[in-house]
């Protein structure tokens, strides 16, 4: 199991990503505190993730955001694929 050795970074980034409503509810009642994503974008620890809203049967935007900060990674072992990490995530008010 891989986990994020790099210390929380000085310089965060605004990572823009998509979030489907079943998710986004979750999300932002503090019910799911983690995200699982491709690792396509060298998310770190301290980065900050600004979530849409997005409904999948009309395949657009509800125009919701809520923004968390990643507070740690873990990537690898036998329940995640190549390149896949679980970012343990905190809702900001």
């Amino acid at each position: 199991m891989e986990t994020d050795d790099k210390p929380i970074i000085t310089n965060p980034q605004v990572h823009d990503l998509k979030c489907s409503t079943l998710y986004f509810w979750m999300v932002e009642a503090g019910l799911k505190p983690f995200e699982l994503r491709l690792n396509d974008r060298d998310y770190r620890g301290g980065d900050y993730l600004l979530l849409r809203e997005y409904d999948d049967e009309t395949e657009r935007y509800t125009g919701k955001t809520t923004m968390v900060r990643v507070l740690c990674i873990v990537g690898g072992g036998p329940w995640l694929q190549d390149n896949y990490v679980a970012m343990g995530i905190q809702v900001l008010v």
